[in-house]
């Protein structure tokens, strides 16, 4: 897989398809690999960029600075400006998607559309944010079995084995300390404030698709489509946290449309 250095951070990438740029940001514990069936579904269309995150695949993992959704934005932008892209949809997974929506607000100019994949927003899940922080430790202490008890992991149903044991493995095979490191950062996004300044300045049209039995609350989903002027809202049913995996069907097609509407936008 290629790689590029940005800000003297090495970061794995791939490149497919051809047409108008997408690129795709996963969530915590994950990788470019979770995006395979989205590319594969695109890329005839789009010119697909997937990546892994500062501290996730195959990306380097420095300890400093702490970890952050402000830090993983600007690796984002400074991925984009490293290959050359003036203009793309970014589309992010869970954390993913609080990287692209804060990418968008503070360079609206690149951002020709944003899609937020099963992402609740800063602010909107309070309770968790303890739990984040007492699996980090433990992360840190017994090793990436204890993460398999993610609230996230049990929204997907032993009836789809194959996406069960394909999340699994991605996230047994994290780094424990940086894990621990994204843990933390997640936490501290769902502690703070509301954010409601970044919602307000994204000005590029808006998927929000969330599961209807998704870890990541509704009301997260809810409050950022009232708040992003231009944006629609996508309930998956019977889908848990992993909505393009364990419905890719339906999935696949209110990202197509929303793409299609964004294509027709900009030709005329």
């Amino acid at each position: 897989m290629p790689a590029v250095r940005i800000s003297g951070l090495r970061v794995n990438y791939e490149r497919d398809g051809s047409g108008p740029f997408i690129v795709l940001a996963h969530g915590h514990g994950s990788n470019l690999q979770y995006f395979d069936n989205l590319a594969d579904h695109l890329k005839r269309d789009y010119t697909m960029i997937r990546y892994d995150q500062r501290g996730y695949g195959l990306s380097d993992k420095p300890p400093k600075p702490p970890y952050s959704t402000e830090l993983w934005a600007d690796d984002l932008y400074q991925l984009l400006r490293a290959l050359g892209i003036e203009e793309a949809v970014v589309a992010g997974h869970s954390m993913g998607g609080r990287v692209c929506a804060t990418f968008a607000a503070k360079h609206r100019e690149m951002a020709r559309g944003l899609i937020t994949l099963n992402t609740t927003w800063f602010g909107t899940n309070p309770k968790a944010a303890d739990e984040l922080e007492r699996n980090a430790s433990l992360v840190e202490k017994e090793g990436m079995r204890v993460a398999l008890e993610s609230p996230w992991i049990k929204t997907i149903p032993k009836s789809l084995p194959r996406v069960l044991d394909t999340v699994v493995q991605e996230l047994l095979r994290n780094d424990p300390a940086s894990y621990a490191r994204g843990t933390r950062a997640i936490a501290q996004d769902f502690r703070g404030g509301f954010r409601e300044d970044i919602l307000k300045a994204i000005e590029c049209p808006t998927l929000i698709l969330i599961g209807d039995g998704d870890s990541a609350p509704l009301d997260g989903a809810v409050k950022m489509y009232r708040e992003i002027k231009d944006s629609r809202l996508a309930v998956i049913p019977d889908s848990g946290h992993c909505s393009t995996l364990q419905r890719p069907e339906i999935s696949m097609a209110a990202i197509t449309d929303f793409l299609r509407e964004i294509t027709s936008k900009k030709a005329r």
